[in-house]
């Protein structure tokens, strides 16, 4: 557009055509100050050339949406970075516990013994109590004349 268009489109805003005077501003102000181009572009879908900022008004109304709209997405840009970081971090703590988990089944494999081609768990370990020659101990409570007595659930 040229420079020498009418002046009665600082009357009106570029966006919603509002003709409230008292509430245009004229967008090479607020190109200064608060917006800038590729803001317009990308939430209106309209390009300003920079030789026309001077020729066109936007309202309060809307400079407010443009605002607001490029905070909520320099917002979501920043949040996706640290969503980002939180995420690999996550995504590592998991794989690091599936690593921990992998290697305790295969040394828990390991342990295995194989037994005729077949893998038996390992024995398991008993304490034993070793008795001094005073002690005394007696077998007669669960051993009789050397056959044990019967199961008493069972009774075999």
């Amino acid at each position: 557009m040229t420079n020498e268009a009418p002046k009665d489109l600082l009357n009106i805003c570029r966006f919603c055509l509002s003709r409230d005077e008292e509430n245009l501003i004229p967008m090479e102000n607020v190109l200064l100050l608060t917006l800038t181009f590729q803001d317009i572009l990308l939430f209106t879908g309209v390009q300003i050339e920079d030789d026309d900022k001077t020729l066109f008004a936007i309202c309060v109304e809307c400079t407010n949406k443009l605002k607001i709209s490029t905070a909520f997405r320099n917002s979501c840009l920043k949040n996706d970075t640290a969503f980002r970081d939180l995420c690999s971090d996550l995504v590592a703590k998991t794989k690091a516990e599936r690593v921990e988990a992998a290697l305790a089944l295969l040394a828990e494999a390991e342990a295995e013994e194989i037994v005729d081609g077949y893998r038996t768990p390992p024995t398991p370990h008993y304490d034993t109590i070793d008795l001094d020659s005073d002690d005394e101990f007696s077998y007669s409570a669960n051993y009789t004349y050397g056959y044990l007595d019967a199961c008493p659930i069972c009774a075999l």
